[in-house]
């Protein structure tokens, strides 16, 4: 993948407003979770996208692959918080959305 700064900037973006949505009290803490585990999975999602880009992965391949880590996202700044399960697990389906939706959009950009 040629530009992942590009990629992050778009996660960061997207963050911003699935955020928002989802709680206002904790906003700031899922755009850092989210940003900080696209960093820490860099050379993964790099390598995944770069299969995706040139076909040598299905759109269905990628989404799976990326859904099947979400357990890896921690969220511990919004554990402290309270939160239920639930709630932790709509995060963190929210995050990994958005690094598909991202990782979509840097491919056709």
């Amino acid at each position: 993948m040629a530009d992942f700064d590009r990629f992050l900037r778009i996660v960061k973006t997207d963050l911003v407003i699935v955020a928002e949505n989802l709680g206002r009290d904790y906003a700031k803490e899922i755009v850092t979770e989210g940003t900080d585990f696209a960093r820490r999975f860099q050379e993964r999602l790099e390598r995944r996208i770069t299969l995706l880009a040139n076909g040598e992965l299905s759109k269905e391949e990628f989404e799976w692959l990326m859904k099947s880590e979400k357990n890896l996202i921690e969220l511990k700044s919004i554990e402290k918080k309270g939160l239920a399960v639930v709630q932790l697990n709509e995060i963190r389906d929210a995050i990994i959305d958005t690094l598909i939706v991202a990782a979509f959009k840097v491919i056709t950009l």
